[in-house]
């Protein structure tokens, strides 16, 4: 009798046991959800954190490209104000040599018609020479007119060193063009002396 009572309380036992690590299992597999959730959202959280930097980095460099651009922009236009400043400089210079042959080929025209009432000579060769010499400083000054023009189309279509440099040759090929005109007076002051010398000589010729 009493062997078959402690087996009751086995059997009894073993069930309770049974049932409680039954109830148990549910909480063990609930425990590793929520770990499982946990390493989930903590690799979402180092994913998005990844994510943010990289975009701040990104967004850093587009910052520095930026400035660096706005950079270059700024030393292209100084560069290029250093060219339009040099065209308006030397085109002062210019137009100064320009007024100033001007005055000079009309003192000459003066001189010319003076020695001709004083001294009763013929200066048909220095008018002629005058002449010439007022066409090419006409010439001059229209190449100086059309230089601010060409400047403004290769400041518009050229890097700044390209621009200076054009603007260079335009004014070296108005500096020249000015030489031309100046020797073209003095040719004529020239030949304004060669008319005094043969009258000087033809005077004295027929002097008794």
């Amino acid at each position: 009798m009493k062997t078959i009572s402690k087996i009751g309380m086995v059997i009894v036992s073993l069930m309770v046991g049974s049932s409680t690590y039954a109830q148990g299992l549910p909480t063990v597999r609930t425990g590793v959800g929520a770990k499982a959730e946990l390493r989930a959202e903590t690799k979402t959280d180092l994913l998005q954190k990844r994510a943010e930097k990289q975009e701040n980095k990104e967004e850093r460099q587009e910052k520095k490209e930026e400035k660096r651009n706005e950079k270059k922009a700024e030393t292209k236009d100084k560069r290029m104000d250093k060219a339009n400043k040099f065209s308006t400089q030397m085109t002062r210079v210019h137009q100064a040599a320009v007024n100033r042959l001007t005055k000079l080929a009309e003192r000459i025209n003066s001189r010319i018609n003076k020695v001709e009432i004083e001294k009763g000579i013929k200066l048909d060769a220095s008018k002629a020479k005058l002449a010439e010499a007022k066409l090419k400083i006409t010439s001059t000054q229209t190449y100086l007119n059309n230089i601010s023009a060409q400047v403004a189309i290769i400041t518009a279509t050229s890097t700044p060193q390209v621009a200076l440099e054009s603007i260079r040759g335009l004014f070296a090929t108005s500096r020249e063009n000015l030489k031309v005109a100046h020797q073209a007076l003095v040719d004529v002051i020239s030949s304004i002396k060669l008319g005094l010398e043969i009258k000087a000589e033809a005077t004295a010729t027929t002097t008794p």
